[in-house]
């Protein structure tokens, strides 16, 4: 396989990596990394390390997202 291109059949394991790490923060508030390391090293052959920057990159934006529908909401009594 070239290795420039991604295959079909990667995007579809980046979708369900993506879904079920995505019900578990839904679900349990965190441990989304414990399911998106693992499924990356063991499914997408990642190594280790490069599945761990992956993971913690996403905390960040998905953060700032959270807190930004928290206040837009008023759900944060500032009080």
């Amino acid at each position: 396989m070239n290795k420039g291109k991604i295959s079909v059949s990667k995007y579809i394991k980046f979708a369900i990596i993506g879904l079920v790490t995505g019900i578990a923060n839904g679900l349990f508030g965190s441990g989304g990394g414990t399911i998106a390391v693992p499924a990356m090293v063991l499914l997408l052959k990642e190594e280790e390390h490069v599945a761990h920057a992956t993971a913690i990159s996403i905390i960040l934006p998905l953060t700032l997202v959270s807190a930004f529908i928290y206040v837009a909401n008023s759900y944060i009594d500032w009080i």
